[in-house]
Parts: C-alpha cells; structure tokens; sequence
C-alpha cells in the first residue's frame, strides 16, 4: 500500500519499484553470511587421532574456546559412506513423520497445518535435526512472504563461535556479531544441545563419538588398498636384451599402461611374466575385521544398535515382541522428535508471531504418534481374533453366542446368517404323496 498518491500510473509504478529496493536491501542486511562473514575456502586436510586430540582441546581451552578445527574434523567424517548412510536414516526417522498443531487441551487445529507443510519448513526440521550431529546449528532466515520465510540456510559452523555466540568474519577470532543482538535475533534460530559434562555451552555433537572410528575405518581402507597393489595383484616383469635407453623406456611405458591399452610391441627377445603372490596368507581377513567393527560402533553411536542399517528391522518374534534393533530405532526416534518439538516450541514459533505468522497463544508443535496407534490397532486385533476362535470353538461344540455379546466384546456389527432351505425333488414330493 503507497502513502503518498501521485497524479499518473507512472509515478506509482516508481513507488512500488522503490518499495521493492527497500524490501531488498532489508533482506539483504539480514543475511548473516554475507553482513558479517568474509568466508575462505573449506579446508580439507587429512585426519588423524592426533589431529581428533588436538581438535578438542582447542575446543576445551579455558580463554579461547574455538570449534574451528572440531568442524573441519566433522566435514571430513561425513563425507564416509557409512556415516553418511546413518545420519540420513536417523533424520528421516523424524522428517518422515506427520505433524500437527494442539491447543492448551490437546485438540488438534487443523489449519495451520497448510501454512507448515512446505519445503522452507521441512528444511528447518533438517537443519535443527543437525545439530544434533554437530552440536549446534544457527539457521538464517532473510525474509517473510505470505507466511512463509524466504532466504532460508544454514551458517557455515566454522564462522559461529557457539561458545560466544557470535558470528565471525574470520576463523579464530573472539569478537564478532552477537547473534542475541535486537537486529538479527528475530532472523536466526540459534539452535544448541545439552553439555552434559559442564565444559562448554553446548555437547560436541554425536559426530565427536563417531570420528575416532571413522579415522581407523578410513586408514583402514588405505591399509587394505596398498595390501592389495602389493599382494593380491599381479606383478609385472618384462626381460629385455635392449640397450639403448629409449627402447628400454617404451617397454616400460608399454607395460605400465596395459591396464588400459592391453597391448604392448615385444621384439622376439623380449617376454613379459605376471608374478602372482602365492602366500598372501588370510591377512587380507583383518582389513575386514576391522572395517566391520569400526562400522558397527558408528551404528551403534548413531541409531543404538550395531546392527540398526544392515538388519532388516520391525520383525516380531515368537513371543510377539520387538527385536532390539527396532527397540532401539523406536528410542533415537523418541529422543529426537522431543528434541524438535522443544526447539520449535520454546523458541521458533515466538519469532514467528513476531514475523507476523497467525499463531494462536498456546499452541504447540507436536509429531503424530503413528506407531503407537499401529500398536494399539495389533492389539485389537490379537484380541478380536482370540474372541472369534473362542466362539467358533463354542459353536462346534454346540453352543451358541448371543449376537450382542459379541458386538459388546468387539465392537463389529454381527448378523447371524440363515441357512436356506433346499426345495423339495419332485421324487420326494411324489412319496411323500404315495406314503411310501
């Protein structure tokens, strides 16, 4: 809506242009990363325990306290394939979930659950739900268009000194923007775990636990490639009567590409030998070994059970009870999804009444608990079907339930069926008549 009305189309056309400017240098002061940050290049270094021992005393020093190092650490273990396909299941146990909006009593309002379900909404469960792994997550919003928030993205966790709760220009330092301060506090989310030792602000994250089995799992697979370039595949020699220095040189390009090109030009004094390696031994067992149980600590640590991404889970017994690997999915779920909720309840839904999101007093964010009505909808039916065999039993014997027991017993709707009479042959009528 303009304040001031011009005399032609054109001058309002100019003031709703002006308006777009002010709407997009307002956006543009919001965005944290590019206010307050001067980003350098990731840095990507090899990891060692050594370097896993340093990252977290430079975490834990008592003047300076800095993550720097602790995220380039977290940056190189996610890149594992095993890592990876944990922290993915462990998130989706919660973004997979429904979930809906309750008033004070627990009553479910139903519309406000179309301003939610939508993509800026299930990338800020994602972003929250990370924190999780790395300790804390700040997440940047630069705008707000028809109740929905644009310019939605995480903060590089390098530039966040979590400790100071600050934002940096440069790594390492100890000053920079709060992110408490009134001009930004409504555009970030600043979201942070339970230190459960008293050292910092806030834990590690779970990627702390899973980044000394991830070295070993990593040097391990290098250990295993070198075991393999030296004993499983064949080595090649080549006997040549050649002197001069360029003739020995194309035999010897020649052989070490075969890999590729397969072929090489021999004159008939030259031969080519592949040496297999015939006492390997069962050495190549151990990178196994240990491959398997750095991978089954990282399940472990990451979805509570070692043989949570491997096993097929959900599978009752005999005694119609969960195995412990689906106990223990159920617990990570449970855990994370009370994370959620306390953060988008405490904290995210303040700033969007703020940001002018039409949310009620008192209503609260939860997830539906669609297991627990499965289980409830099992155990109906374990019931029912005990009842039916009970009274099918009853009936063979020659006893007869009454109709409206069962309707009270299992809430069906029962009607008893009549059983129809056969017509009478032409032959019985014809001796019924006859008195034979």
């Amino acid at each position: 809506m303009n304040l001031f009305k011009w005399g032609t189309d054109t001058q309002t056309a100019d003031i709703s242009k002006a308006n777009n400017y002010i709407d997009q240098a307002l956006e543009g002061k919001r965005d944290l990363r590019s206010q307050y940050s001067n980003y350098t290049a990731v840095q990507r270094v090899s990891q060692d325990i050594l370097k896993w021992r340093e990252a977290i005393k430079q975490a834990e020093n008592q003047w300076n306290p800095d993550r720097t190092k602790l995220i380039e650490l977290y940056n190189d273990v996610i890149l594992d394939g095993h890592v990876y396909a944990c922290l993915q299941k462990r998130s989706n146990l919660t973004l997979k979930k429904e979930f809906c909006f309750v008033d004070k009593d627990g009553k479910e309002i139903e519309n406000l659950e179309d301003i939610f379900e939508q993509r800026w909404f299930y990338d800020l469960q994602n972003f929250v739900i990370d924190a999780l792994y790395f300790g804390y997550s700040v997440i940047n919003w630069t705008g707000v268009k028809n109740e929905k928030l644009t310019g939605l993205k995480i903060i590089r966790r390098d530039m966040i000194n979590i400790d100071r709760r600050i934002i940096v220009s440069y790594k390492g330092q100890t000053t920079g923007k709060s992110l408490d301060d009134n001009d930004i506090i409504d555009w970030n989310l600043t979201v942070t775990t339970t230190d459960r030792l008293g050292y910092t602000t806030c834990d590690y994250g779970i990627l702390y636990k899973v980044a000394l089995y991830q070295i070993f799992s990593r040097n391990n697979l290098g250990y295993n490639a070198e075991f393999v370039e030296k004993f499983i595949m064949p080595f090649v020699v080549a006997r040549t009567s050649k002197t001069e220095e360029e003739e020995r040189r194309e035999l010897e390009e020649g052989i070490a590409n075969m890999a590729s090109s397969n072929s090489v030009l021999l004159d008939p004094m030259d031969e080519i030998e592949f040496i297999e390696s015939k006492n390997a031994g069962s050495g190549y067992n151990s990178f196994d070994n240990l491959e398997n149980r750095c991978e089954k600590k990282i399940s472990k640590i990451i979805l509570g059970h070692a043989d949570a991404i491997d096993s097929v889970t959900g599978k009752l017994g005999a005694t119609g009870e969960k195995d412990a690997v689906s106990e223990s999915i159920d617990d990570i779920e449970v855990h994370d999804n009370n994370f959620v909720e306390y953060i988008i309840n405490d904290l995210f839904l303040d700033k969007l009444k703020k940001l002018g999101f039409s949310i009620p007093e008192g209503v609260k964010f939860k997830y539906k608990n669609n297991n627990e009505k499965y289980e409830e909808l099992k155990k109906e039916n374990e019931v029912n079907s005990t009842f039916a065999t009970t009274v099918k039993t009853l009936f063979d014997a020659g006893i007869q339930v009454d109709e409206k027991q069962i309707t009270e017993k299992t809430g069906l709707i029962v009607t008893k069926i009549e059983t129809p009479v056969a017509p009478k042959t032409q032959k019985a009528i014809t001796n019924l008549y006859s008195g034979i």
